[in-house]
């Protein structure tokens, strides 16, 4: 009974297999983490960049109507003005596409719905 007790052959096998899981799963925890990292830096990169041709979009929009025209249509419900029907409209960058409309909710207060579209990025496409 006392030989096989002291018998240590065969530990450092089991030792070293042991060591080398633990090493791998670190590896691949490491690798997995900076996957995340580079994916949440590309969608906010990404939400960005829609937001930001959203904004564009309006405020071409706003320059190129006329005050007087939008202050005599009829408050919302009832009509509205469509900019780019569909997302249809190009950013001036050609980097996305934006599209939405504008009520009148009041006699000079205007609620203007636009979403942008990013369709630059790793041929994905993200609103805002």
């Amino acid at each position: 009974m006392r030989s096989v007790l002291r018998d240590n052959r065969g530990i450092a096998l089991g030792v070293a297999l042991f060591a080398l899981v633990v090493v791998g799963a670190l590896v691949a925890g490491a690798f997995f983490a900076g996957l995340q990292e580079q994916r949440l830096g590309e969608n906010q990169r990404s939400i960005h960049t829609a937001f930001s041709i959203a904004e564009t979009g309006a405020e071409l929009q706003l320059m190129m109507q006329d005050a007087a025209q939008l202050s005599l249509r009829p408050l919302y419900p009832d009509d509205s003005v469509v900019i780019g029907p569909d997302l249809a409209a190009a950013a001036p960058d050609g980097i996305g596409r934006y599209g939405g409309q504008i009520y009148k909710v009041g006699p000079n207060i205007f609620l203007i719905d636009i979403a942008g579209r990013d369709t630059a990025g790793l041929g994905r496409s993200e609103e805002h």
